[in-house]
């Protein structure tokens, strides 16, 4: 009895759905529709409106030009590194060329989504024979949080990830074990070249995978556990990779440990960005969804996805805020493991009428979802346009300290022009405190400390006087006054106003824009 269950559940894993017709999301035209239907929110943004992305591009800039701009040679210093965490910034170099900075970041992180929403689909695919309707409820995570952040390398390592997962999972069918490990050593460095993430995540995800397939050839979950670890041994040449890039490491690889109280807010928030009651409606109803389909239908899941997913989980459980000097590192799996779980579930054909109701209403809410997200986008896009003529107002090679209010009364609501103050660099050659200079965790650092307290980022961030503490904000008025102080010639705020104007006495306004000013240190 216990091998018929295994033999099912290896049946459910490898079917290839041949000889039924299939469903009209089922098809390769309706695939492709919704691969490219996840780019529709990024079309209009002259550059896509995430709160890191500024920041990433400024370091774009100055790995490209600092050889040939003396501007950029007096403020940094740029040494390339294998580490795990240059997916974009080696995509950026050859496109640059050709389309811009800005052309070509934009359609880089744009390809991202739809990346994303092929991953998923592949993988179902492979699993199941064909899609299931449940795994269309997973399409919108393509827009979760941490792409919201800008966390660009990251997301399209997870992306390549999944993609990696279906090829692995498809050559498992073929039993093509050989070629399989051939491709994977490369392949897996190559991952963790990207972001460290997609690299785990498939070796998650193919751990899990090589368990079941040994369960279902009749092995003890102990044996099948540890042939699963020896072979995946393999995929484990960026251990070293990692030992190598944090050699020059001045911080723990493992920081700000926050315990369990903040984990359910990052399923509660797997869509943040400036839209609490909708964001957070979309969540509850795919979370919601994932709930009913494991007490519903909880023996159709596939299992090595469904064991996959609650590894994730595990990890998600277990992980600090700050890895390798990235934050959110816990919050970055929270929508894999909820997308990856979903892929799991499947419905008995005996419920065909239900999955084509599912595959209709999952697609009317993708569709919904891109809508609004299209919509917020570029609203946000129009008014970072607004903000950043503030560029065309200084010189080449400009030293600015930029402020970004962050504030308390709209919590949920992600800081977007936290790091507008980077297109000083990117358009001008310029300088900007918001830059991330973490020694061992970038390429990036400063030639001098003569910036002081306003040399990276979060020295941007402040927040009014009427907020209570908070852990990466500082009160405006003696920051702005703080900042008048500091060797940079132009001081640029943005969503803030001082409640003294005193603070800014002996600096000429040259611009302003609603509660956004450019301010020069008068002669």
């Amino acid at each position: 009895m216990f091998h018929a269950k295994v033999d099912r559940a290896s049946a459910q894993f490898t079917a290839d759905g041949h000889g039924q017709q299939p469903e009209w999301w089922q098809t390769r035209a309706a695939a492709l529709l919704l691969v490219f239907a996840a780019a529709i929110p990024l079309l209009y943004p002259a550059v896509p409106p995430l709160v890191d992305l500024p920041g990433h591009m400024a370091q774009y800039r100055i790995e490209l030009d600092l050889s040939s701009s003396a501007d950029l040679q007096r403020y940094f210093s740029f040494n390339w590194r294998l580490i795990g965490n240059l997916g974009v910034d080696l995509l950026v170099i050859p496109l640059s060329k050709l389309l811009g900075l800005e052309l070509a970041t934009k359609l880089i992180v744009a390809a991202i989504p739809p990346l994303t929403v092929a991953g998923f689909l592949t993988v179902a695919r492979q699993v199941h024979g064909r899609v299931p309707a449940t795994a269309l409820l997973a399409l919108p995570l393509a827009y979760s949080q941490p792409f919201n952040w800008g966390f660009v390398n990251f997301t399209l390592s997870m992306a390549l990830a999944l993609l990696s997962f279906a090829w692995w999972l498809h050559l498992q069918a073929k039993q093509r074990f050989r070629l399989r490990t051939a491709i994977f050593i490369p392949l897996c460095a190559a991952l963790f070249v990207v972001h460290a993430g997609g690299w785990l995540l498939f070796g998650v995800m193919a751990f899990a995978s090589e368990i079941f397939r040994h369960r279902s050839v009749g092995a003890r979950w102990i044996g099948a556990i540890a042939r699963s670890f020896r072979q995946c041994l393999a995929f484990t040449l960026p251990v070293a990779m990692v030992l190598a890039w944090r050699g020059g490491a001045t911080q723990p690889m493992f920081q700000d440990w926050l315990g369990f109280g903040v984990k359910p807010f990052w399923l509660i928030s797997l869509f943040r960005y400036n839209s609490q009651a909708f964001e957070a409606a979309c969540a509850v109803l795919i979370v919601g969804a994932l709930a009913l389909l494991m007490l519903r239908a909880r023996r159709s899941f596939a299992p090595a996805l469904a064991l996959g997913s609650g590894f994730l989980f595990l990890l998600f459980l277990a992980l600090p805020w700050r890895v390798l000097g990235s934050a959110h590192t816990d919050m970055r799996l929270a929508p894999y493991i909820v997308g990856i779980a979903l892929l799991a579930a499947t419905l008995p054909e005996s419920k065909s009428r239900l999955s084509r109701e599912i595959a209709v209403a999952a697609v009317a809410f993708f569709g919904l979802f891109l809508t609004v997200r299209a919509i917020d986008f570029a609203r946000v896009a129009n008014d970072q346009r607004w903000q950043l003529e503030a560029v065309a107002y200084l010189p080449q090679g400009a030293d600015v300290t930029f402020l970004a209010n962050s504030d308390c009364r709209e919590p949920w609501n992600l800081a977007l022009n936290g790091h507008l103050g980077s297109y000083v660099v990117v358009r001008r050659d310029g300088f900007s405190n918001d830059l991330w200079l973490t020694p061992g965790a970038n390429l990036l650092s400063l030639r001098d400390p003569v910036h002081g307290g306003f040399a990276e980022d979060p020295s941007q961030m402040v927040t009014p006087d009427s907020c209570p503490a908070v852990r990466y904000a500082t009160r405006i008025d003696p920051t702005i006054a703080a900042a008048t102080h500091g060797p940079s010639d132009y001081l640029w705020l943005v969503d803030i106003q001082p409640r003294d104007s005193h603070v800014l006495a002996g600096w000429t306004r040259v611009w302003s824009y609603r509660d956004s000013a450019l301010y020069r240190r008068a002669a």
